[in-house]
């Protein structure tokens, strides 16, 4: 109790400065000595009565307590007052002691107490006091249950660290870090706690800075961290972000702490390289070399090449998977229907014939197991019919139906009566397949007529089911890859090394149409009608009004007075499936094939393997796909058709595609060929020719129709700025007016004027100029329509007469072989008249056939960005006829196919998506389409510029890993953009100030 009493009193006499304090508290001690006082008599009560003498403690007062005073003005002693020992109690009335009891404490005076009651009107906030010397000692007790061991304090940081412990603040770890020797300390045990939370994220597994990992978030990457090393974070968090607080640690700073964590880590343990791995691969995609990648390895940024060698061999698996999920279960799903469809026809048949026959009685009918895969007849798969599905049929059915008698046979377990002992069949509940039987099951026991007809009507709801949430079509685009490589030191045995190879692109269609019938095509391609590849006049009409819109926007954007009329325009052609075109597109690079199409063995092998990817089939019948591609390409696919047509099946024939010219290679055949109609370097002289205004202005870039396909854009662009400098000249020419920016006065008053009367006189100003360069004028279309309409009457009445040996005359039954002779005949004898086209000779302006062409073109390369199918096949029967003119047959013949398709050969739904999904949008957008195989010349130079990298290196293997990983770390690339909010780059060119070359061409040709 003494000890307490002691305690107490040490604790107040160690009080600094409390004055305020002392005020509150006074009466409080008071009433806590009175109570101590009461407990002390009773205490030294019961050891008078045991006799045990215990030394008092108290607390050593320091003989150093004068100061220097070294003011002239006297001051008081500073007085030091207790400090509070506990909380205050509620307070008691003093009771005064006789000094008698008080006589017990040796050297206790009452000066202490009265003291207490002075009051102090100094804050101890504001007191600053400096220790010159040693001011008290600290004597602290340590009790072990019932020993205890005590010792005095006289260094003074040990001092500092007990007296801030004892006012409760936690600067006692400041008055640690100031010695030398506790700093060692505190650093050596915390550098022993960051060791055991690193150990411990280096011995998970399932860390998720482990190299098989891909960063897809931040913060959930930030909290991991936190929650297997707080005190590193912590660390790590004071060192990059300053004083920022835990609400602040967002956005780039979380970016940054975990970037800076997982280079710490990655020294240490090179399993840990989820960081690097990215980094490194971002490097290798965008073309850094392998001293680069080697540089940053040593840094700790990124990891070695050879590392990222091994790696692309784990992204080319996730791109198989991929494949997968799309190419394969698409082609898995459309067999499984196949089968389906194939059990259920011959049911159907079979049961026809049964109920046709009026002798005999009626058998069950019997599906026949034919040369086809085994399907749900025949698998021997234990499960419950109701939870099939026909892919798991067909997944249990892939081997080939043996016809040799099996040990064991499947047996079922049928809940229902055979439909010929009861009339009322009820459904069965289960049909259990026994589980140790072999795949192949026996037909004899599967071939019951209950069964039979349960499976059926089982397979048509599953179909209906799979009808309302199908597999996404897709189509499958190619193009050659054509590498050369030229040896440094060239030598007898070191020649040039020049590598053909075909990469295979498969692409989902966006637009579909499940409602559209697939049993039939559009039309008979024998007794279609000719007209139907001519433009009608419906179309002659949609394509003068879109060459109306894009005269308009000539003339906004050139003419000064009009250029306010701009924003009055749409931004673009509207068509029903706009929603549709504007969403991103889906494709996957599915193979590298190691066979050049320039050989006719090499293209059957690319058609063989086409076929096995992407081409369903069962018993040799196929569904066809789409193979895009540019004419030369669908032609050697077709001579590949051609050269297997002696085989079987349609599968070995090679049927299975259905050809398509895409339409960046028919843009480039197209403006070749106004190239080579119109620029010639001989009428350099002649003023508004094509080569004198590539002189004019000096269009360097511009070399002719043989370097169209090597620089499309710049010769695209010139063909387009001549005739805007010819729609301007007309305008110009009809307003009377001497420069773009002049202002005629026949111009209406536009302040007095609406939008919509803008719009409209815009447009007839568009019109009148249409007029004077003489685009409107198509009369030559329609002639060619009537005579076309007659040639096919014609055409007809000879094929009524025609038989399997030639032509059979109805009118005297005479026999010809040829149809000439067949036509004279009928002349001569039978006085026929048959029509001959004779079509009026017209002069038509070179002006007016390039403005056509020209307008023809941009309208075209329109369609195809918008993804507009319709306007791209109205555009195409124009393209049709200037090629048979021109004398492009080639062209002109794949042009036909093209509409062929379209029109007649294909059936309705294959029409309807042959002829929109015909671009591709990368980013997505509304005018943000591509034509097909500009996509493919796209992933195929992202190929050839990491092959560059390589050097001497590069072989078909790094190709073929290089074309099947890019994809995965294009896509980890936009991810790891998307989370770090980084400004992407523009997706379109900047625009450029045409007008100087407008208004020259203009000035040129007036």
């Amino acid at each position: 109790m003494l000890f307490c009493i002691g305690r107490y009193v040490s604790r107040y006499t160690w009080e600094v400065n409390g004055g305020k304090r002392l005020v509150r508290i006074d009466d409080d001690i008071k009433t806590r000595l009175t109570k101590l006082y009461e407990k002390r008599n009773e205490l030294f009560s019961e050891i008078k009565e045991t006799v045990i003498s215990k030394a008092h403690l108290r607390t050593p007062v320091s003989n150093k307590r004068e100061r220097q005073k070294n003011t002239p003005t006297p001051r008081k002693p500073k007085i030091r007052r207790l400090l509070p020992f506990n909380s205050p109690e509620v307070r008691a009335a003093p009771i005064d002691k006789p000094p008698a009891e008080r006589s017990i404490l040796p050297h206790e005076k009452e000066p202490w107490i009265k003291r207490l009651d002075q009051s102090s009107t100094n804050d101890a906030s504001t007191q600053t006091k400096t220790y010159h010397e040693k001011d008290f000692d600290v004597k602290i007790m340590a009790k072990y249950g019932s020993s205890h061991r005590s010792s005095i304090i006289s260094d003074p940081t040990q001092q500092a660290i007990c007296k801030a412990m004892l006012n409760g603040r936690m600067s006692f770890v400041h008055h640690i870090m100031k010695s030398d020797q506790y700093k060692q300390a505190v650093l050596q045990e915390v550098c022993k706690h960051i060791h055991k939370e690193i150990c411990e994220i280096c011995r998970k597994e399932e860390n998720q800075l482990h190299y098989h990992t891909e960063i897809a978030d931040w913060e959930s990457l930030l909290h991991y961290l936190k929650g297997k090393a707080t005190v590193t974070v912590r660390l790590l968090q004071s060192v990059l972000l300053k004083d920022a607080s835990e609400q602040e640690v967002k956005g780039h700073k979380v970016i940054s702490l975990c970037t800076g964590f997982s280079v710490f880590l990655y020294s240490r343990n090179h399993t840990l390289s989820r960081l690097q791995y990215t980094i490194g691969l971002l490097l290798d995609q965008c073309g850094a070399t392998k001293e680069a990648i080697s540089i940053l390895h040593d840094l700790g940024f990124s990891v070695s090449p050879s590392a990222l060698h091994r790696k692309k061999r784990d992204i080319v698996l996730k791109q198989e998977e991929r494949i997968d999920n799309t190419v394969a279960r698409y082609v898995s799903e459309r067999r499984d229907v196949m089968t389906c469809e194939k059990i259920i026809k011959d049911y159907e048949d079979t049961t026809y014939q049964l109920t046709e026959k009026v002798e005999g009685p009626i058998q069950s009918p019997r599906i026949p197991v034919c040369n086809m895969h085994c399907t749900l007849l025949s698998n021997g798969c234990g499960a419950q019919l109701n939870a099939f599905t026909t892919l798991e049929l067909w997944d249990c059915s892939r081997t080939a139906f043996s016809s040799t008698k099996l040990s064991s046979e499947v047996t079922f377990s049928m809940n229902y009566r055979n439909m010929h002992t009861t009339s009322a069949m009820q459904k069965p509940e289960t049909v259990v397949f026994d589980t140790r039987v072999n795949k192949v099951s026996n037909t004899e026991t599967l071939n019951s007529s209950g069964n039979q007809e349960n499976l059926v009507a089982y397979l048509k709801k599953k179909m209906l089911r799979r009808k309302d949430n199908p597999c996404i079509p897709i189509e499958i685009l190619g193009d050659n890859v054509d590498i050369l490589i030229t040896p440094a030191n060239m030598t007898s045995d070191r020649q040039r090394k020049s590598w053909h190879w075909f990469l295979l692109l498969a692409t989902q269609k966006r637009i579909i149409d499940q409602e559209l019938p697939t049993n039939k095509p559009v039309a008979d391609i024998e007794t279609i009608s000719s007209c139907v590849f001519f433009p009608s006049k419906v179309e002659i009409l949609d394509f003068q009004r879109n060459i109306q819109f894009h005269v308009a926007r000539i003339l906004s954007n050139f003419i000064g007075e009009l250029k306010s009329f701009e924003k009055l325009l749409p931004n673009y052609i509207p068509h029903p499936q706009i929603e549709k075109t504007s969403q991103k597109s889906v494709f996957i690079n599915c193979d590298l094939i190691d066979e050049s199409e320039n050989s006719s063995d090499g293209m059957i092998r690319i058609m063989q393997r086409v076929h096995s990817l992407a081409v369903p089939f069962i018993d040799g019948t196929v569904e066809k796909v789409v193979l895009g591609g540019d004419v030369l390409t669908n032609e050697r696919a077709m001579s590949a058709q051609q050269a297997m047509r002696n085989n079987e099946s349609s599968y070995e024939k090679l049927l299975g595609v259905i050809h398509r010219p895409e339409g960046l290679h028919r843009q480039m055949n197209f403006l070749m060929s106004v190239y080579q109609e119109f620029y010639k370097e001989e009428s350099s002289s002649d003023g508004g020719s094509l080569y004198q205004l590539r002189n004019l202005i000096n269009r360097r870039n511009v070399s002719g129709a043989e370097q169209v396909t090597k620089d499309f854009r710049s010769h695209m662009n010139f063909v387009v700025d001549a005739m805007s400098g010819y729609v301007v000249a007309a305008f110009m020419s009809l307003h009377s007016m001497n420069d773009m920016d002049d202002k005629p006065g026949s111009f209406p008053l536009f302040s007095l004027m609406n939008e919509n009367q803008k719009t409209d006189w815009l447009y007839d100003q568009a019109d009148l100029v249409m007029d004077v360069l003489g685009v409107k004028d198509t009369a030559y279309i329609d002639e060619l329509n009537e005579n076309i309409k007659q040639l096919d009457i014609d055409c007809n009445k000879l094929c009524e007469m025609k038989s399997a040996t030639g032509f059979q005359c109805a009118l005297c039954d005479k026999h010809y072989v040829t149809e000439g002779h067949f036509r004279n005949h009928l002349k001569k004898k039978h006085q026929w008249q048959f029509h001959e086209s004779t079509l009026t000779k017209r002069s038509d302006s070179v002006v007016s056939s390039f403005i056509r062409m020209a307008l023809l073109l941009v309208d075209s390369c329109d369609a195809y960005r918008m993804g507009d199918g319709e306007r791209c096949l109205r555009n195409a029967k124009f393209e049709w006829m200037y090629a048979g003119a021109l004398g492009h047959t080639k062209y002109k013949l794949w042009l036909w196919r093209y509409i062929a398709y379209i029109v007649a050969i294909l059936s309705p739904k294959e029409s309807f998506e042959y002829k929109w999904n015909i671009c591709q949008n990368l980013m997505g957008g509304v005018d943000q389409n591509i034509p097909n195989d500009n996509c493919v010349e796209l992933q195929i130079k992202k190929i050839k510029s990491q092959l560059n990298t390589q050097g001497s290196n590069k072989s078909f293997n790094s190709a073929k890993v290089v074309t099947m990983s890019t994809q995965v770390i294009d896509n980890m690339k936009q991810k790891l953009m998307q989370v770090n909010n980084t400004v992407r780059a523009g997706r379109k060119r900047p625009q450029v100030d045409k007008s100087v070359d407008i208004g020259r061409i203009a000035e040129c040709v007036l």
